[in-house]
């Protein structure tokens, strides 16, 4: 399922952890599919579009259990798909949040 013109909800959801731990990592309802759309599309796809550079996110969306196994916080974004961690190679993450904060709407 494509969330922009440069990210898929696989790409949002992929984890290492959850694959070898056995942990299904694709969010079954609309609203966490909406909120990743939303991320995508008015906060990733404008870096994308802004730095040129491609990026995967390194972590996107986290279903419950797979938060708890990484030993994140009980109401973290990435449940809701709300949140993820990226780098753009070649732009510090200072100059990276600044320019999301100064540009993007979250």
């Amino acid at each position: 399922m494509t969330l922009s013109k440069n990210f898929t909800l696989n790409e949002l959801c992929k984890s290492q952890t959850a694959l070898r731990l056995g942990i299904d990592n694709i969010p079954k309802d609309q609203k966490t599919i909406s909120n990743l759309t939303m991320l995508c599309t008015h906060i990733l796809q404008r870096v994308r579009d802004h730095y040129g550079i491609p990026f995967t996110p390194s972590s996107g969306y986290r279903s419950p259990a797979l938060n708890a196994s990484a030993g994140g916080r009980s109401n973290s974004q990435h449940m809701t798909g709300e949140a993820a961690d990226i780098e753009v190679p070649g732009v510090s993450n200072y100059d990276l949040a600044c320019w999301i904060r100064d540009n993007c709407q979250y």
